[in-house]
């Protein structure tokens, strides 16, 4: 019965031995997570706001622009706008491809939108979207447009 505790001893450093893990394997490397970039941004606008570049005539007019997330970096916009030029009372209606997918990135504090071909097209900043817009067939007119977020 002697040797019943030395060999309870033995025993449990041997099972504690035997059961220890070497690790040779590096961690594993996290995965970077993608920051959301649609959905600070996704929503509905409204055009409130149109400046003519060459300052005359006046143009008015009134318009949507909607964003909506598809993914972290990639969203569907419909775009749709009516302009008056309103020396001449003509009117254009402007709307967008439906559900286009665009790309967007962060441009500092801002955030831009890229259309499928790559080019960028408006910027967002807070909650507002500027943007671009040609009128007219004969005497082209080259718009500034701003659009805020409801």
């Amino acid at each position: 019965m002697k040797y019943t505790p030395n060999y309870l001893i033995a025993l449990a450093s041997f099972a504690g031995f035997s059961c220890s893990k070497s690790n040779s394997d590096p961690a594993p490397t996290p995965t970077p997570v993608e920051e959301n970039l649609t959905a600070p941004v996704a929503g509905i606008y409204k055009l409130t706001k149109i400046t003519n570049r060459s300052g005359s005539p006046a143009v008015t007019g009134v318009g949507s622009l909607t964003i909506i997330a598809v993914d972290n970096t990639t969203a569907k916009i419909t775009q749709t706008r009516s302009f008056t030029n309103t020396a001449t009372k003509s009117e254009t209606t402007l709307t967008s491809i439906q559900d286009e997918v665009n790309k967007l990135a962060k441009d500092g504090t801002n955030y831009v939108i890229k259309a499928p071909n790559g080019l960028q097209w408006a910027t967002i900043s807070g909650t507002r979207i500027s943007t671009i817009d040609k009128i007219g067939s004969t005497a082209e007119i080259t718009l500034d447009t701003e659009y805020t977020k409801q």
